[in-house]
């Protein structure tokens, strides 16, 4: 099956599970090898406007209405369905520190 780009960040994200995560809004690919790396899916306002990267190797299947994740469990609220959370911008580390 053959995707454009357009019908890809159209795509819905489900777990294996059928938890819906969210939509495709991205992705990043190696130029060299002209392989795409890794998945964005935005999880929208139910799931609170995060973004989550998708590595290739999480992915189960890609059909022409959705895309299929690995359940990977992680420990709390929404997140267990979460397959990896975009990485956040680092914090200082006194701010950090006045907090505790």
């Amino acid at each position: 099956m053959l995707l454009t780009a357009q019908n890809l960040m159209r795509l819905n994200v489900y777990t294996q599970r059928g938890i819906r995560i969210g939509r495709l809004c991205g992705f990043e690919f190696e130029a060299e090898s002209q392989t795409i790396l890794r998945y964005i899916a935005s999880g929208g306002w139910f799931f609170g406007g995060k973004k989550y990267i998708i590595h290739r190797s999480q992915v189960v299947s890609i059909e022409s209405d959705r895309m299929i994740v690995q359940d990977l469990v992680l420990k709390e609220g929404v997140e267990e369905v979460v397959v990896k959370a975009a990485p956040q911008p680092e914090q200082n580390a006194a701010s950090l520190s006045s907090r505790e």
